[in-house]
């Protein structure tokens, strides 16, 4: 249901690899590989929220949605000092309260933010971020041949252009590709 989710699963060993955000608070439970896609996160605020920036979003009485255990709700909680932050289970959820007037503004990568907005009449997602962070390919800890291996294909998906592929096929065309890591020759 979440990136938190899946990361919880990890020591159960109910995958084998994932993709999911860069977060230190998830490296001390699974072991990450090379970032293949970056992106930043901001708020999006409901109808008729005259917040165009994020410290206007962020006053007393302003209630703001995040997803729980997720790389974003962390730094959402990082950045608001006045807004009150809850934590949801889902976009989904959020997307509801929020249409609902329930909520003011939701955190999100800025890619979800902008898939949700045609479902949110009015609803303006904030220009500017509070988050930058990047997608990486992940393994549970200690399995160091796993990782090798999807280091491997995850540097060549990006160097041969998979990577693109993948991300445009997944109708994530607006993502950035994470540069390939250096290599020496």
């Amino acid at each position: 249901s979440s990136s938190g989710a899946v990361t919880a699963a990890g020591p159960r060993n109910e995958w084998d690899v994932t993709f999911v955000p860069r977060d230190p608070d998830r490296a001390a439970v699974i072991d990450f590989g090379p970032d293949y896609s970056v992106f930043d996160s901001t708020f999006m605020v409901r109808a008729g929220l005259d917040a165009t920036t994020i410290s206007e979003l962020d006053l007393a009485g302003r209630s703001v949605g995040a997803v729980n255990s997720t790389t974003t709700g962390r730094a959402a909680a990082r950045t608001l000092d006045h807004a009150t932050l809850s934590s949801y289970d889902s976009g989904d959820e959020m997307r509801d309260l929020l249409s609902a007037g329930e909520i003011d503004a939701i955190a999100l990568g800025r890619l979800t933010l902008t898939s949700l907005a045609p479902s949110l009449p009015g609803a303006r997602i904030l220009r500017e971020g509070f988050h930058s962070t990047a997608t990486a390919v992940a393994v549970p800890k200690g399995h160091s041949a796993a990782l090798a291996y999807v280091t491997a294909f995850v540097e060549d998906a990006k160097r041969s252009g998979l990577a693109r592929t993948a991300l445009d096929g997944a109708g994530l065309g607006a993502a950035r590709v994470a540069p390939p890591a250096d290599h020496a020759e």
